[in-house]
């Protein structure tokens, strides 16, 4: 007995060559974030911080351990610890987190304070990340 399995052959192999297209892909995907994350962790100059919505601190660069003076231990807390005790009671961090939620970005300079309490004059600008799926 025979049976023609063209059509099933054909299927499978478009498959099979579509699978390895994505795995390819994927792994072009992956080294490109690879080097993005090692560009963005090298930069000393800017303090680069991901929130998440409420302003809790995700991940951050060189420059932001460097400038702020913390290192692993910040992840976690709200961002608002880099603002002056004024500021905070003004809720400057929660209003300019807002304004980046609606407008899609909120600049302000003005004094930070570093993990030693010493404060700085610095400019923030907060993007508002969209990413959908």
């Amino acid at each position: 007995m025979t049976r023609d399995l063209t059509d099933r052959k054909i299927a499978e192999d478009q498959q099979k060559e579509v699978t390895e297209q994505l795995k390819a892909l994927n792994a072009e995907l992956s080294l490109s974030e690879e080097r993005y994350h090692q560009m963005i962790a090298e930069i000393q100059d800017y303090a680069i911080i991901l929130l998440d919505p409420n302003g809790n601190i995700v991940n951050w660069n060189t420059g932001a351990q460097f400038i702020k003076g913390y290192s692993a231990e910040i992840i976690g807390t709200n961002f608002s610890i880099f603002y002056t005790a004024e500021d905070r009671i003004k809720k400057l961090p929660e209003a300019l987190l807002e304004r980046a939620k609606i407008q899609g970005k909120a600049n302000h300079e003005g004094w930070r304070v570093r993990k030693d309490g010493s404060t700085f004059w610095g400019k923030a600008g907060f993007s508002n990340l969209k990413i959908e799926l």
